[in-house]
């Protein structure tokens, strides 16, 4: 068989079906995990061993989704963070059709004191200035301060419980998964010109990690991935101990952020060409 033929018929096999050493994948990994074989496996579980930089195998983005892959590398770069007191995972994610940000806890307990450190650290969600919009209801702060406060802790709350549900789906039994830990995300939507933040106004965008043993080399992960899909299976390889990338502060991914950036699409779009027409005059420039 020809050197064309046999990448012909690489081309068109799914990477799951190659063998490792053919799938691109791969590559990297294994070029690290030579580096690594001498070293022996820790004996207990340790989940801050999972720091580093990860390639990603996602069919649901190479396979069903490939008009809009570019053929990049699918990424994950997990880092230690401190905020408000609670240490947890921050991680950069790289899904082709999706990037953003995660965060991390190895419990959904502990990923519950992740978010309100956020809240806590940030002041709320940074609000837009000049913004003359009330809440929900209608009702507006300078009216009423005490109530306006309730209103809002009452929809804090309400988002708390509908993230919970969800990650109540999963099986928390640490007995059958040792080394599994929870994450929520926030991200943008790579298809468009413009990339949108993917709001997540119930709260669903959660996933989990299982690593394969201690040293924390390959995991098998499964989320809901807005664009990519529901309960979206996935696979990550280390290729490097240090993450490579830093992730983007998660308040500039939230829901206000992306009706900001919402509104100024719209603006643009609205926006005459530089060259309209003007009383029946072309501009001169």
């Amino acid at each position: 068989m020809s050197d064309r033929t046999t990448r012909d018929v690489n081309r068109t096999q799914p990477q799951g079906d190659r063998p490792p050493e053919d799938r691109p994948v791969f590559a990297e990994h294994i070029k690290y995990m030579r580096k690594q074989h001498h070293k022996p496996t820790p004996k207990e579980w340790g989940f801050w061993r999972a720091t580093g930089s990860y390639v990603i195998e996602c069919e649901a983005v190479t396979g069903p989704m490939s008009d809009y892959y570019n053929e990049e590398k699918l990424t994950m770069d997990i880092s230690e963070t401190v905020k408000s007191g609670c240490w947890f995972f921050d991680v950069d994610f790289r899904f082709g059709v999706l990037e953003g940000t995660m965060l991390m806890e190895t419990t959904p307990e502990m990923l519950d004191n992740v978010m309100k450190a956020h809240r806590a650290a940030d002041g709320g969600e940074p609000e837009e200035e000049g913004d003359e919009d009330g809440d929900d209801d209608g009702w507006e702060e300078d009216e009423d301060p005490e109530r306006y406060e309730m209103i809002k802790e009452r929809y804090r709350v309400e988002e708390e419980e509908r993230r919970k549900a969800y990650i109540d789906q999963f099986d928390h039994n640490p007995e059958r998964y040792p080394r599994r830990i929870y994450f929520q995300w926030r991200g943008r939507d790579m298809r468009d010109a413009t990339p949108l933040i993917q709001p997540d106004w119930d709260n669903a965008h959660v996933g989990y990690l299982d690593f394969e043993d201690n040293k924390c080399n390959i995991f098998e992960g499964k989320a809901e991935l807005g664009v990519i899909g529901s309960n979206v299976g996935f696979r990550g390889y280390r290729v490097d101990k240090e993450p490579r990338k830093k992730a983007e502060p998660w308040n500039d991914l939230s829901e206000k952020a992306y009706e900001r950036e919402w509104r100024d699409k719209v603006a643009r779009e609205r926006r005459p060409p530089l060259r309209s027409s003007i009383m029946g005059m072309e501009r001169p420039w």
